[in-house]
């Protein structure tokens, strides 16, 4: 496509990119051996994923430290992390809900997630993140220790527990070895401080 001078051969290009077009809109060949190879292949290996799904059935999570202990939130719950850059107070508000912050051009309820979970004696010296939750009917955002990272939990490895903090609910569904508890967002959700019923 290019002259002996290195200029572009114009003409050329273009018909080129229309050949490139009426081949994209031609129909498919799917019985030539071609065709079939990767047919085949990508059958395969949609089938070996289907077998890992199937061996590690379960959902991913999001380990972190509230107070001295490792609680684990389902992943498509979190919107996403940021550090804790500070938040302003809200007078009369309850002791759970720490004030409000701005990230990406919102103001977000910060919540204690200790105080949310019944961890107690847990200074703001410890809340080094907030984890932004997905719906409800305010942004919630969740002030929690270090992150630990994400992690698959199959199904039969989580314990069953209920754990009921001053009667707000059962926050911690279960809890795997470590331990690591793992909390119900909706339950974290409906929680009077959250919906602003408690004070």
């Amino acid at each position: 496509m290019t002259a002996e001078n290195g200029r572009i051969d114009w003409p050329a290009a273009l018909e080129a990119a229309a050949r490139g077009i009426e081949s994209l809109r031609a129909e498919p060949n799917l019985e030539s051996e071609a065709a079939k190879d990767v047919l085949r292949r990508r059958a395969q290996t949609l089938a070996r994923h289907a077998e890992r799904r199937t061996e590690a059935t379960g959902e991913r999570k999001l380990v972190l430290m509230i107070g001295e202990s490792h609680y684990a939130l389902p992943l498509l719950e979190v919107a996403a992390v940021a550090p804790l850059n500070g938040y302003a107070p809200i007078p009369g508000a309850p002791s759970a809900h720490l004030g409000v912050t701005s990230l990406r051009g919102d103001l977000w309820a910060v919540f204690d997630a200790a105080r949310l979970v019944g961890e107690s004696g847990v200074g703001p010296d410890k809340l080094r993140h907030v984890v932004l939750l997905r719906g409800g009917k305010r942004r919630t955002a969740l002030a929690v220790g270090e992150l630990v990272g994400v992690r698959l939990f199959p199904d039969a490895e989580i314990r069953s527990m209920t754990m009921e903090v001053e009667g707000e609910g059962k926050v911690v569904q279960g809890w795997t070895p470590g331990p690591i508890f793992h909390v119900d967002v909706d339950t974290v959700m409906t929680h009077p401080a959250v919906t602003g019923e408690g004070r």
